[in-house]
């Protein structure tokens, strides 16, 4: 918000209310009241931009935000078209807008949205998106060579993963080679999925983002809601307060923490020397945070496998640059 106003769009919007619960459009409102109430963020300007193709949940939705408290702050504007039909306005209208620009995107079907669009969003200056995608359908059948070359379950599997059609080994698999596929066709650098596990009912967010703090904030939210950072249970209220425990020593190692370190240790052994900001941006795009990796260089000093010129300090705001060099063992 260091730029006083930014725009966000929620283009499958859906109503504003499904009986006594608020839908997404009435909670990002809620939520943007509250961060005005934050003095040095009260005089920003918000942006809103909500979209549905279906006339009846616009209809409801502008019932119920007529229902709520104007604001001077927020600008809000509600369209009824389809996804495809009102993104090249939105883009044309923002290409040189440099203010920050964030997408919430819940497809009816994972069909509706293509990567070239994603790609498109994110050539806009300071744009993030966050996709969510029902993945356990397409992940029950992304190892059916039997599916027809135009059926829209293959369609999409074969244009959102890096091994297209696959005998995965489990949905966890699944979404790392969409992560693949997205971060190399976008050119991305950061692309982080958050698995939602409602048990039989599987769903996924993508964040996709070309900063290191928007891809931390959310590595901080997965490992603090859910056990090791991979997947969140729905209707679960858990808070991992455990992952590390005093300053050096690893309460718990998940898998995902040891593949975590073993990457580490790797790409340490192949660059022979990495500066801190080096190994702060590898362990955010490995989806962890900067103390969980000084955990990991502290053990590693510990067994005299590394040496550092400079003062050890690795956290989200490092405090000075400290070279870090493996010692290889002849």
């Amino acid at each position: 918000m260091g730029f006083g106003k930014c725009f966000i769009a929620d283009l499958f919007c859906g109503f504003g209310r499904s009986g006594e619960d608020k839908g997404s459009p009435l909670i990002l409102v809620d939520k943007i009241k509250y961060i005005l109430t934050i003095p040095y963020l009260s005089s920003s300007q918000i942006i809103i931009l909500f979209n549905d193709k279906d006339p009846y949940a616009i209809k409801n939705l502008k019932e119920e935000i007529e229902k709520a408290d104007d604001d001077d702050h927020i600008k809000i504007s509600i369209e009824n078209k389809k996804f495809s039909n009102i993104l090249p306005n939105i883009l044309d209208e923002l290409k040189n807008e440099v203010i920050p620009k964030f997408f919430f995107l819940d497809p009816f079907k994972y069909s509706d949205v293509k990567l070239k669009q994603l790609g498109d969003i994110m050539s806009l200056k300071n744009s993030e998106v966050l996709l969510f995608l029902p993945v356990f359908h397409s992940y029950r059948f992304a190892s059916d060579l039997n599916l027809k070359k135009d059926h829209k379950t293959r369609i999409f599997v074969e244009e959102f993963t890096a091994k297209e059609v696959f005998d995965y080994t489990n949905i966890e698999d699944f979404m790392e080679s969409m992560k693949e596929k997205i971060k190399k066709s976008l050119c991305l650098d950061f692309v982080r999925p958050i698995l939602l596990d409602g048990g039989s009912n599987k769903n996924a967010l993508f964040l996709l983002t070309k900063h290191e703090k928007g891809m931390l904030l959310m590595n901080n939210l997965c490992i603090k809601k859910s056990k090791g950072g991979s997947g969140i249970k729905v209707g679960e209220n858990y808070e991992n307060t455990d992952l590390l425990i005093g300053k050096n020593e690893i309460l718990k190692i998940t898998p995902r923490f040891k593949k975590f370190k073993n990457n580490l240790i790797e790409q340490l052994k192949k660059n022979k020397q990495m500066t801190t900001t080096e190994i702060k941006k590898f362990t955010i795009m490995e989806e962890f945070r900067p103390q969980d990796a000084a955990v990991i260089l502290k053990e590693l000093k510990k067994g005299g496998k590394i040496n550092y010129v400079g003062r050890f300090y690795m956290a989200e705001k490092p405090n000075g640059e400290t070279v870090f060099e493996y010692i290889e063992y002849k």
